[in-house]
């Protein structure tokens, strides 16, 4: 079981690179005794803040060669207590490739005059020590380590590794951070210094707002994002909303020999992916590279939970890929009728999962679980709300009721001149289901029994308002304009970590319509209005006023026609 335990972990060490010192081994031709036991190696640059890697190490120290040291040199070589030295010398025997002069070498001091030939850093002392790392005993790490040093050490050529990487580990897999590479260096004569160094990638996710003032830009090594791409949106119900993933790749990327890659995207579950707009691009010094779906990279399913997967297996196998490239992912979602409405939203986050181990010389598709760091989560958030209008009839104590025949319908286009569509959800809940471009085509909402209309998911804008349906004697109202207006937090460095984020995303709405503006309910995301529908003018009708008038002026021709007689009979009687 030990021996397997220790095959498996050595699977996962590769590529290493030589810190410091190599050329340190030289054989003198005499030797003193030194300090046994009172060297001292210290880890310059182990401090996470410093290696930008979010993970915490520890280091241990594993003797190489045993040997005395004197005059800057170590002699008197035979194996150290922390390698199996015959397993090194069998992989030797028929070493190719950057060990190639080390082929058939039998012997630790051979084996050690070979290796002082290399120079500190080039590929010989990195394959060396790579080798060297698959071969560590179990329980055989060397000295005590503390705050970035490692003390009580022996004479000799050690191996320096994180304890991530180590048979007696007690950090585990979980060590989210970079490992870092092997180091290897001489201890002798009191204290040295060795440098650490350990890099992680980092992502960040991006919404897209379609009409509010964004502050601020996203720059991302050479990459510039649109700048209306932030931490927080507001949407309609049934509009594709655009999300940017930027993530970035390690300093140390060049100490891999391979390098998985994988972001792993947790859209909310009233989000539907449209898979067919994901585009990935590698962009270096501003210019845009696509890679090709598929080939360099696959897109796992939305599960339930609204996560699925964008992974390149190996970045080392795409050209265009390196240290100082910026990895771009844009893709739209779909939001779905069953949104939140109001608080708390819609939360969206990401996280991407990297290879951590320059040590590990497999492919990338392979790479063994413990040899893989995850970044923490980047979040955004997006908000959609609800328009709930009450209709009068002649005053505001009548209401349109749809029990009693006056019920009254209406649609809604929004600033685009979209019309909206209307269904049921799964919950049985009207909101909106999409937008169409013909009227005739959208959906007729109309007055409950207390005389409310709603249209649920909408965003932050100017919509119209078209009664469709009018009561019986009342006048058909003109198209009516109104605007949503919501307090939304558009900033670049959202934090998702603080209570109550989602109500400081979202602080205040609002409804203006008919000149008047009233204050909405932000946990409910609702604004409420109303509108009054007048009666029709009269028209003259049988036994109105019409006939009246004509009574009136018969009476008067009557009269006129008495006067007139009555004046003629005075006329002729004065005649005579």
């Amino acid at each position: 079981m030990k021996n397997t335990k220790r095959a498996r972990r050595a699977a996962a060490f590769a590529a290493a690179v030589v810190m410091a010192a190599c050329a340190a081994i030289p054989m003198g031709s005499s030797f003193s005794a030194s300090a046994a036991g009172n060297n001292s190696i210290t880890i310059d640059g182990f401090n996470t803040t410093e290696n930008n890697d979010n993970g915490t190490h520890t280091y241990e120290a594993y003797q190489v060669f045993a040997g005395q040291y004197a005059d800057g040199a170590l002699g008197n070589i035979d194996w150290g207590s922390g390698v199996d030295g015959k397993a090194i010398v069998d992989d030797l025997a028929n070493a190719t490739g950057d060990l190639a002069a080390f082929k058939g070498l039998d012997s630790p001091k051979a084996i050690a005059e070979e290796l002082a030939k290399a120079s500190d850093d080039d590929a010989v002392a990195k394959a060396f020590a790579a080798l060297v790392g698959k071969h560590l005993k179990d329980n055989a790490k060397s000295g005590t380590y503390a705050d970035g040093k490692i003390t009580d050490l022996e004479d000799g050529y050690y191996l320096v590794q994180d304890a991530s990487d180590s048979p007696d580990s007690t950090v585990g897999a979980n060590n989210n951070g970079a490992k870092t590479r092997f180091i290897l260096k001489v201890a002798g004569g009191g204290n040295v210094t060795v440098t650490a160094k350990s890099s992680a990638p980092s992502v960040i996710k991006k919404v897209k707002e379609d009409d509010k003032t964004v502050t601020g830009a996203v720059t991302v090594g050479s990459y510039t994002a649109d700048k209306q791409y932030n931490d927080v949106a507001d949407y309609c119900i049934g509009e594709a909303v655009p999300f940017e993933l930027i993530s970035t790749m390690p300093s140390t990327y060049d100490d891999y020999t391979s390098y998985f890659y994988q972001f792993t995207d947790t859209l909310a579950t009233n989000f539907i992916l449209n898979t067919d707009s994901i585009s990935v691009n590698v962009v270096n010094e501003g210019i845009k590279t696509p890679l090709t779906a598929t080939t360099d990279y696959t897109v796992g399913a939305q599960d339930k939970s609204g996560k699925f997967t964008i992974t390149i297996n190996d970045t080392k196998k795409i050209a265009s890929i390196k240290k100082d490239s910026t990895i771009v992912v844009d893709y739209t979602a779909t939001l779905k009728d069953t949104a939140v409405i109001g608080l708390d939203g819609q939360e969206n986050k990401v996280d991407l999962t990297y290879s951590n181990n320059p040590n590990y010389t497999g492919d990338g598709v392979s790479t063994p679980e413990g040899d893989k760091g995850k970044t923490p989560e980047d979040k955004v958030i997006v908000f959609t709300y609800e328009l709930d209008v009450t209709k009068y009839l002649g005053d505001e104590k009548t209401k349109a009721n749809a029990t009693d025949g006056t019920k009254a319908g209406f649609k809604l286009k929004n600033a685009a001149g979209k019309w909206a569509t209307v269904a049921e959800n799964a919950d049985g809940e009207l909101r909106i289901s999409g937008w169409v471009d013909d009227v005739a085509n959208a959906t007729e909402v109309t007055t409950n029994a207390d005389g409310i209309f709603k249209f649920v998911g909408l965003d932050d804008g100017t919509y119209t308002l078209r009664e469709t349906t009018t009561p019986t004697g009342y006048n058909t109202m003109a198209d009516l304009n109104l605007t949503i207006d919501a307090t939304t937090s558009n900033v670049q460095d959202w934090n998702f970590g603080a209570e109550n984020a989602a109500k400081s995303a979202l602080s205040a709405i609002k409804l203006t319509m008919n000149n008047k503006e009233t204050t909405g309910d932000v946990t409910e995301g609702k604004v409420e209005g109303s509108i009054i529908n007048q009666k029709g003018s009269s028209l003259p009708s049988t036994g109105g006023i019409g006939t009246t008038m004509f009574y009136v002026g018969g009476g008067v021709l009557v009269a006129g026609a008495g006067v007139l007689l009555i004046t003629k009979k005075r006329a002729k009687k004065d005649a005579e």
